[in-house]
């Protein structure tokens, strides 16, 4: 109740205690937002549903999008955070393993450049 009157209208969630309650903790999380209006990207069902953006509507008609993601240096700091897979619920997790690729540079700006239909 007091969270819809909040004023907060979009979440990220990608951080390193996303998923300290494991999934029953993103599961109650991410229905509290719904139930709440409020939308969210960076941790979900699975690796697409968290890397989806969050899309809001001003009242002036403006269109804004959030993407959010985790990552650190090493996998070992991405692995203990729980990163979503294709088929399992978690935080979106960036995996570099210390160096940017010229793929992992290519999947970032299309990551970022695909147009999205929201949340």
């Amino acid at each position: 109740k007091h969270l819809a009157s909040s004023g907060i209208d979009m979440v990220s969630l990608a951080n390193n205690h996303g998923m300290d309650y494991l999934l029953p903790g993103v599961n109650e999380m991410t229905g509290v937002l719904k139930k709440s209006k409020i939308v969210f990207t960076g941790a979900g069902a699975n690796l697409a549903a968290a890397q989806q953006p969050a899309t809001f509507t001003l009242k002036n008609g403006v269109r804004i999008a959030l993407i959010s993601a985790l990552s650190f240096m090493s996998d070992g700091g991405n692995n203990i955070c729980y990163p979503a897979t294709v088929t399992s619920p978690g935080i979106h997790a960036l995996k570099f393993g210390g160096d940017i690729s010229a793929a992992d540079e290519k999947r970032l700006s299309a990551w970022i450049s695909t147009p999205s239909t929201g949340v």
